[in-house]
């Protein structure tokens, strides 16, 4: 060995020293230079005293130098030489080597350190070393695409409860509100609609005025000088309408078949409608014009006792629409039975516009003996009766005008069966019921 060999090691030597001590303290890395030259002059000079022979025992050291005993080179990456400082590279080829393999430690001891904090339980659930990358993909990006969906759907079915909590309150207290508004006025609806059907006020107005017109100036007025149609031609007063009198009930010789009238299961939609049921109790119906009732009414032909027509003792006086009969004869019973027939035209269109009304008819006081006219026309039964409430009512005072006195006279209420009496239909005076005078 000599003198000139070991100056050549002991440069080598001296840029190991520089490449060992640059990592270690980055701040100082020209620091260090300069160091190496300081003892690379000073270990030349020691070579050639012999000493480099005996210090010489870096492992690298040693290691570069076998390798560049055996002729070898090292190849190493661009990418690790990347990570070498500038002045190393400026430096010899062992240098470079040198420093690499210092990195190596370096990184090699960080990773030992980040090996520790892995120790977690994130690392070993999901990045165990000991899985396959696969198998840790799938842990990872799994369990989070899980995660997230679950929170999604966590989060939606929340909203989605407190929106319809909320949808349901603000709905109830607007339906509250709304059916406090119209509360009234849905009843106010409710009773104009059903009124009509359950009550029929209209019809009940345009009776009182048709009355009222054609029995104007009764009874004082037997003529029609007092009603309110004038008559252009004759310069008088006179009423429009001028019908037959009225039959009887028990009388149908105006129909085409006495036996049944002018309605029959036939033929009852036309006349009826739907309130057929109501009258089959009823063997005869007509509804060719309305009928008359007073009290003895009666069919002379008629000779037995259940039949409905018959009343004992009957005969064509029972009949006379002039006198009222012979049960109760009344002085005002013609003058009521010519003008009510004028009326049986309104009572038929009135009871085919009203499909729920069964039955209409007007009775009147006359002269406390009682009569009326009812639509449809049908028989009265001879074997029915009614309790008389008398007629007692009727010396109370006018209550339209207390100034004309009582509503009838004592001659008129001698005229009906006193209270308690059991009367038969045939004898029928609506002044004697409870209704009649309730509405009086």
């Amino acid at each position: 060995t000599s003198g000139a060999d070991s100056s050549v090691d002991a440069k080598d030597t001296d840029a190991a020293a520089a490449v060992a001590t640059a990592p270690q303290d980055g701040s100082n890395q020209h620091e260090s230079a300069t160091t190496a030259n300081t003892n690379q002059v000073s270990m030349g000079d020691a070579s050639t005293s012999g000493i480099f022979s005996t210090d010489s025992t870096d492992p690298s050291l040693v290691r570069h130098q076998h390798e560049r005993r055996q002729g070898r080179r090292r190849s190493t990456s661009s990418l690790d030489l990347r990570k070498v400082p500038d002045h190393i590279l400026l430096t010899a080829k062992s240098a470079i080597f040198d420093e690499l393999a210092s990195q190596s430690t370096v990184g090699e001891r960080r990773s030992s350190k980040l090996a520790g904090k892995s120790s977690g339980w994130f690392h070993r659930v999901f990045l165990n070393p000991k899985y396959s990358l696969r198998k840790q993909m799938l842990l990872t990006f799994g369990s989070v695409s899980a995660l997230t969906i679950l929170t999604v759907m966590i989060v939606a079915i929340i909203a989605s409860i407190l929106t319809g909590n909320s949808i349901k309150a603000e709905s109830q207290s607007n339906v509250e509100t709304w059916v406090k508004q119209s509360l009234g006025t849905t009843s106010r609806y409710v009773a104009e609609t059903l009124s009509p059907r359950l009550m029929p006020n209209d019809l009940v107005q345009i009776l009182y005025e048709i009355t009222r017109d054609r029995f104007a100036g009764y009874p004082t007025v037997e003529d029609d000088s007092a009603t309110p149609f004038f008559d252009v031609q004759s310069q008088t007063n006179v009423y429009p309408l001028r019908n037959p009198p009225l039959p009887l009930d028990w009388d149908f010789r105006h129909t085409p078949d006495e036996r049944v009238g002018n309605v029959n299961a036939m033929n009852y939609a036309e006349h009826v409608q739907d309130r057929w049921p109501w009258y089959t109790v009823y063997p005869r119906l007509s509804t060719e014009s309305a009928m008359y009732s007073m009290q003895g009414a009666c069919d002379p032909r008629s000779t037995d006792p259940t039949a409905m027509q018959y009343y004992p003792n009957c005969t064509d006086d029972n009949n006379d629409l002039s006198t009222g009969g012979v049960i109760a004869p009344s002085p005002t019973n013609a003058q009521v039975a010519r003008k009510a027939a004028d009326l049986s035209p309104f009572l038929k269109a009135l009871f085919e516009y009203h499909q729920d009304i069964t039955e209409m008819g007007l009775y009147f006081g006359n002269s406390g003996a009682g009569s009326g006219i009812l639509f449809p026309h049908y028989e009265l039964f001879s074997t029915s009766s009614y309790t008389s409430i008398g007629c007692d009512w009727m010396r109370t005072l006018n209550p339209i005008d207390p100034q004309l006195g009582p509503i009838g006279t004592e001659e008129e209420i001698d005229r009906c069966h006193p209270a308690g009496t059991v009367v038969p239909t045939r004898e029928y005076n609506a002044l004697e019921r409870g209704w009649c005078r309730d509405q009086a």
